[in-house]
């Protein structure tokens, strides 16, 4: 799991399943500690948190039979990550992201906002790349010897989580309400809402 953040997939998947080795990747040593506290597994299960970058992971060639980008995609640099899934899968091994991705004509549109070269917009969500429609994808996938097995768009089934973030950062004192993050999360519902991006698990197979 690239960019498993607290563990929240790896739980999941070690509640529901039995006779795994997981091993959950992440840039950010703090997150790696806590996911380490929180995330205990079963009997038939192992673990492994470890802290890298989802470019440069610390297992050897063909190693893992699939990988998740849970979230996590958007701040990844993709053609690295591709290369970096590509060494790491067996043939038939498969990769599985959820990723915002862009209508072709929606491109031009977002560019021009160019929010995320804000800095106090980086500073609530980071870096993230909202520039990866689905031929895109596809082209990398062909690139590194991959293939797109399906496409599901969840796109309504993410809209709740605007009006959470919304409620949540209304409850938050005035001091600590970032403009920047209301404006940024704004775009995004309305970009979504309109149709110019969906939010999409894809699933990528190596050929």
């Amino acid at each position: 799991d690239v960019g498993c953040g607290f563990g929240g997939t790896i739980a999941s998947l070690n509640e529901r399943f039995s006779g795994l080795k997981m091993v959950g990747i992440n840039v950010d040593i703090r997150q790696i500690t806590r996911a380490r506290e929180l995330v205990i597994p079963q009997p038939a299960n192992s673990i492994e948190f470890v802290q890298a970058a989802a470019e440069n992971i610390p297992l050897p060639d063909n190693s893992v039979d699939t990988m998740l980008a849970v979230e996590s995609a958007f701040h990844f640099d993709r053609p690295e990550f591709f290369a970096e899934a590509k060494r790491l899968l067996p043939d038939r091994g498969s990769l599985t992201i959820s990723d915002f991705v862009i209508s072709d004509s929606a491109l031009e549109y977002l560019k021009d906002y160019d929010l995320f070269a804000d800095e106090g917009i980086r500073s609530s969500y980071g870096h993230v790349d909202l520039s990866w429609s689905l031929p895109r994808y596809q082209q990398l996938a062909a690139d590194n010897g991959f293939k797109v097995t399906d496409t599901i768009d969840i796109t309504r089934q993410t809209l709740p989580t605007y009006d959470f973030l919304y409620a949540h950062t209304a409850s938050l004192p005035a001091a600590w309400q970032d403009p920047h993050f209301l404006r940024a999360t704004r775009m995004l519902e309305k970009s979504s809402r309109k149709g110019l991006m969906q939010y999409a698990i894809v699933r990528f197979e190596k050929t």
